[in-house]
């Protein structure tokens, strides 16, 4: 679809569209023509799924340093101790995903999916694993955590694309 920018608020715009979707300014015939078209990539082919490949593959590697990292600490009988580690993987992911939302802003959120997706199968193999064997207090933490992550995994690309478009703007 051919983009040019909105008279007004500068947001892209479809060639074909009767007004902008972000200010609403009604548009009259010729006040977007293609000499003014907007670039946008896009990530629909090979180059996209690549993408993707290496948001899961960036997930499944910090997982497995974040693993280590925790298994390496000293054992407690705290019951605070898995929420706050889990919150610092869930704010890793958050930075992750809007490092990602910001190079690869035109594909956004669906970046952060990729990035969680091999970290969330995994919490759901152990959340399987704890329903099989009726633990129900740790069902119930594994729930709250891949909640954490698939927030981080939504809102994370969402920030770093927000940010990148004001950039953008300026």
């Amino acid at each position: 679809m051919k983009l040019a920018p909105c008279p007004d608020c500068g947001n892209p715009c479809s060639l074909t569209a009767t007004s902008c979707p972000r200010c609403g300014r009604t548009m009259q015939t010729g006040d977007l023509t293609e000499a003014n078209l907007v670039k946008t990539t896009d990530y629909s082919g090979i180059s996209g799924i690549l993408v993707h490949i290496l948001a899961s593959i960036t997930g499944l590697i910090v997982s497995l340093i974040f693993y280590l990292f925790v298994s390496s600490l000293p054992r407690t009988d705290s019951q605070i101790m898995p929420i706050v580690v889990f919150s610092f993987l869930a704010i890793i992911f958050l930075v992750l995903g809007s490092l990602f939302g910001f190079v690869w802003n035109t594909i956004g959120w669906k970046l952060g999916i990729s990035l969680v997706s091999i970290p969330l199968i995994l919490f759901g193999l152990a959340l399987f694993s704890s329903l099989m064997i009726g633990d129900f207090s740790t069902l119930v933490k594994l729930l709250l955590d891949c909640l954490m992550l698939v927030a981080a995994g939504y809102f994370g690309p969402k920030l770093g694309a927000n940010y990148k478009e004001k950039l953008q703007r300026k």
